[in-house]
This record gives C-alpha cells, sequence and structure tokens, in this order.
C-alpha cells in the first residue's frame, strides 16, 4: 500500500478552550487529543487538523501534474497527502517562523506519532500566556494524566502510559504523543 506526505504552511489566530479536552478514549485505547489518536487512519488525521486549523491562514503544497513531475504548487486551504514508499507523513509550517508539526502512520496509513509546535499548542488549546508548568498541570487534569515525570536536562515533561503511548510536553509547549514499545516481565 503507498502511503503520503503533506506539506502546509500554517499562521496562527483564533483559538479553543482547554477544558473538555477528552480522555484516555482514544480509538486506538490511548489519549485523545483534541479528536488526534495513535491507530487513527492518516486521512482522518487530516480532517481533524484541517478543524484544528479553522480560523488559520495556512498553504500547503502538491504535486502538479502527475507523481512523476518534481514540481509543487502552493494551494490554500488544503492538506494533502502525498503518497511515498516508507510510510505516511504530513507536516506543516507556521508562516514567518521555522517551527512546524507532524503527523506519522505506518504502512497502513495508522498514526503512530503526531507533533505540534508550541505555537499549534497555544491556538488549539485557545491560550497565549501560560507558563508551561501550568500548562502540563492543566493537561494532566483535562486528559486524566496521574503525573508527569520531567526529563533529567530539564527541557521537557513526559508520561509512558501503560496502553503503550508516550506524552511528551517541551518547555516551548510542544506537544509529542507517540506510540512505545511495552515489555513483559512474566
Amino acid at each position: 500500500m503507498k502511503v503520503g506526505t503533506l506539506v502546509a504552511t500554517v499562521g496562527i489566530a483564533g483559538s479553543l478552550l482547554l477544558a473538555g479536552c477528552g480522555d484516555d478514549s482514544g480509538g486506538g485505547g490511548g489519549l485523545n487529543v483534541k479528536g488526534m489518536y495513535l491507530g487513527m487512519k492518516i486521512t482522518e488525521a487530516q480532517t481533524v487538523c484541517m478543524k484544528l486549523f479553522e480560523g488559520l491562514d495556512f498553504e500547503s503544497e502538491k504535486r502538479s501534474g502527475d507523481n512523476s513531475n518534481n514540481s509543487w504548487v502552493k494551494v490554500k486551504g488544503e492538506l494533502p497527502i502525498h503518497e511515498v514508499e516508507t510510510g505516511s507523513q504530513f507536516s506543516f509550517i507556521l508562516i514567518g517562523a521555522a517551527k512546524w508539526g507532524e503527523v506519522n502512520a505506518d504502512k497502513n496509513g495508522n498514526v503512530y506519532r503526531y507533533y505540534f509546535t508550541g505555537p499549534v499548542v497555544r491556538h488549539i488549546f485557545g491560550f497565549t500566556k501560560m507558563q508551561t508548568s501550568d500548562f502540563v498541570q492543566q493537561f494532566a487534569n483535562s486528559y486524566k494524566i496521574p503525573q508527569f515525570n520531567i526529563s533529567d536536562n530539564f527541557e521537557y515533561w513526559y508520561y509512558d502510559s501503560p496502553h503503550g503511548y508516550r506524552v511528551r510536553i517541551n518547555e516551548d509547549k510542544s506537544l509529542i504523543v507517540e506510540k512505545i514499545a511495552i515489555a513483559k516481565f512474566d
């Protein structure tokens, strides 16, 4: 099965509320963050991201002509997925910034990782100024996460779920949710 890549340029505006974000009941038995969850199809993730980006001025790139043509054109208001051999992914770049986000899926098109930068997180959770530690605490409370750990270098907070996923919030408020391997010691 062929899979794809998406590149979209995103500007920041608008807001959504942190309260009522979701819980640990995503489609794959894990965390559901604003409609994003591990195990969802990349096309579903594409639709969710379009909703999360409502109110944002963004561009994306798509191939002009057939897949053998390497020229790309910018399109407004679309998040096209491009087919590649190794897996699927779509990413976006913020207008006027070198920051971006990414959604990765396996060869079957099932999402195994998503990453949103701080500016995107601030947009989708509806805040402009907040200490990272306060955001981490509110995130934990909203998603029923028992406790975040802090990294040895104090640059990020993380939670490893017994359900096989890791949530990581960096000091810049970027958010990474990804599948992790779980060892069984019976």
